[in-house]
């Protein structure tokens, strides 16, 4: 099964210190090469950002930052595993090098199963 995992922070919080950086890219290695990782990366800040918004059947385009974001998607994730338990254990261990090495800024990680349809 495969799993996104999708990182969402505060708009105003720091970047990844540099140590936070090393044990996440040492991590994205180690998880690539047992062929559990197949895609990952970070995002730009908000303020690059675009929304496009369609209501009804009116299509609208809105330039970043987005002063009513309590949070932000910061990065993701996709990973292949066997059983759910494991894409926790594995989202567990994520979240662990960020306390340990991170900035103490609140993060969160939201963990879905991607649906593929039958084919």
């Amino acid at each position: 099964m495969r799993y996104l995992y999708l990182l969402h922070a505060d708009p105003a919080s720091p970047p990844p210190s540099p140590p936070l950086l090393k044990e996440l890219h040492a991590m994205a290695l180690r998880e690539r090469q047992a062929g559990r990782m197949i895609f990952d990366g970070g995002l730009t800040p908000i303020q690059a950002a675009a929304k496009l918004e369609l209501k009804g059947r009116q299509l609208k385009m809105l330039d970043g930052p987005f002063t009513e974001s309590k949070e932000v998607v910061v990065g993701f994730a996709i990973f292949e595993f066997a059983t759910r338990d494991e894409a926790l254990k594995s989202a567990h261990d994520f979240m662990e090098v960020h306390r340990l090495h991170g900035n103490g800024s609140g993060l969160t990680c939201e963990m879905r199963e991607i649906f593929s349809p039958p084919a």
